[in-house]
């Protein structure tokens, strides 16, 4: 559940709509799809040229004719299981599978457990962002098999879905696209005055994108920290991008902002006139690479790595109290709710079922079944000169390493977590507060809280009856927490 009533209310404004969404099916998944292309071009497939030729495609057995595939991926391309790109308009105009026009099949590459993008965009749907849908498919071509691939959704579906348009202006940052301030140039942005092309446009129009994009830039950082919350919001889903960054910390996903500082997307909102960022890219994540600074375990990557504490907009992470309480509010999602020992073995052991049988008839993988065996569960692992922690030890000692952390940072977990709600609105009247306030809700409230941006409380009234008066409470930003029976929920408040 999300940890604040925006992104509750958010939340439940894209559950809704993903549940009314195209692509449900293709997405689905509790199943293990299987596609089959023919009449394909192997020889163009395997060499690794990024060229569309035109194919037959089935999927689950629903035949679609001349649709487009081609190799993607740069790192990732592996000539024995190239990753591919899947366009069902390409030759075709408006022909779609489920409602859906474009998707991606990767290979895993050098991951033996072929879940690591998969769980990575599940906690990022799970902890609020606009994460990506996945699923696994069985993929054919001419006939053969080509193995498991990890079936994710196509960048302009997921605009088309979450923002109703999928021709919005889109930036992705790459290696190296720090994000830090360059000139007011928008040309800066989009060229490779460093001698390495830093972003490109992903999406849209570039006479828009890109003089928004340096116009977020010059703003995100040179906003100094006592107003960068309410400025920054402005300009960009700080939130989101806080979250997201956590996400990486977590699962220590160093092909990010945390490492190599790219595989990032910023989607211009037209609706709220403001940067969203989308997660992207995780063939990487659950350390599968180290930074480039020698051997990094899930026992020992801090809580604040120095690429958060002295990167461009996320030094403000650390900075900011209201961005600091969102990071440390995530990290408690992990290590409370989604990342629990009992919590992600459970969902490793369920995917693992589900896969195995299409594991073991891969023979293009690039590691063997008793490597993904071993790999998928405890204890550490050299295949082929490279260091593997197996999933379950990885997930065991980074909830250890992330809950030891909070506990020394003074954060309590119990106050920023929520329990699941099914329908509870809170209004907080009036906000911001001078010196008495009331709860607005549907439901009967139990005990009102008010608790710091660290978590320590100033203020708490059971059985709460009309204005609330704050009693000598400081001014600054607050969370204010009503319970009602076993459900709770959050709010964001400030005191003059």
């Amino acid at each position: 559940m999300k940890n604040s009533i925006n992104l509750f209310l958010c939340s439940i404004i894209s559950l809704t709509s993903f549940g009314q969404s195209d692509g449900d099916n293709l997405f689905n998944d509790n199943i293990v799809h299987q596609i089959r292309f023919s009449n394909a071009d192997i020889g163009m497939l395997e060499n690794g040229t990024k060229t569309y030729q035109m194919v037959q495609m089935e999927i689950d057995g629903s035949v679609i004719q001349d649709i487009g595939i081609k190799d993607k991926g740069n790192v990732s391309f592996y000539p024995d299981k190239p990753p591919l790109k899947v366009k069902t308009n390409k030759y075709v105009t408006g022909q779609e599978y489920d409602g859906i026009k474009e998707f991606t099949l990767h290979n895993s590459f050098e991951d033996p457990t072929l879940m690591r993008e998969k769980i990575t965009y599940e906690l990022a749907d799970k902890i609020g962002l606009f994460s990506m849908r996945t699923a696994f498919a069985e993929v054919y071509i001419n006939n053969i098999y080509y193995g498991l691939y990890t079936l994710i959704e196509g960048k302009d579906e997921l605009y088309k879905q979450r923002f109703g348009n999928r021709d919005l202006d889109a930036v992705e940052s790459l290696d190296f696209g720090d994000m830090c301030f360059i000139s007011n140039n928008p040309d800066d942005y989009n060229s490779d005055v460093s001698g390495w092309p830093t972003y490109q446009l992903d999406n849209g129009e570039p006479t828009t994108a890109w003089p928004l994009f340096s116009t977020l830039i010059d703003v995100a950082n040179n906003t100094p920290s006592s107003s960068f919350y309410t400025t920054v919001n402005n300009y960009l889903n700080t939130p989101h991008f806080t979250r997201y960054q956590a996400l990486n910390v977590y699962l220590m996903n160093f092909d990010s902002y945390i490492g190599f500082k790219g595989n990032q997307i910023y989607v211009y909102d037209e609706t709220l006139s403001k940067w969203q960022v989308i997660p992207w890219d995780f063939n990487a994540s659950i350390n599968l690479w180290d930074n480039g600074n020698g051997a990094e375990y899930a026992n020992n990557y801090p809580l604040f790595p120095s690429t958060v504490l002295n990167g461009c907009i996320a030094e403000n992470i650390n900075n900011v109290a209201e961005l600091r309480y969102e990071y440390l509010d995530a990290m408690c999602e992990f290590v409370n709710i989604h990342c629990t020992p009992s919590a992600i073995n459970a969902r490793i052991d369920h995917i693992k079922e589900l896969i195995a049988a299409s594991v073991y008839n891969d023979t293009r993988k690039q590691y063997s079944n008793n490597d993904w065996d071993a790999t998928t569960e405890l204890g550490m692992f050299t295949i082929s000169n490279n260091q593997f922690e197996g999933l379950k030890t990885f997930f065991n000692d980074r909830y250890n390493k992330i809950d030891q952390s909070l506990i020394a940072e003074g954060f309590d977990c119990s106050t920023a977590l929520v329990q699941e709600v099914s329908s509870i609105e809170l209004v907080v009247s009036p906000n911001p507060i001078q010196e008495r306030f009331e709860i607005i809700t549907d439901l009967p409230i139990d005990q009102v809280s008010i608790f710091s941006l660290t978590g320590k409380i100033v203020l708490e009234i059971i059985n709460p009856v009309g204005l609330i008066e704050l009693n000598g409470v400081s001014p600054g930003t607050y969370i204010v927490q009503a319970k009602s029976g076993i459900r709770t929920v959050r709010k964001k408040i400030s005191i003059q």
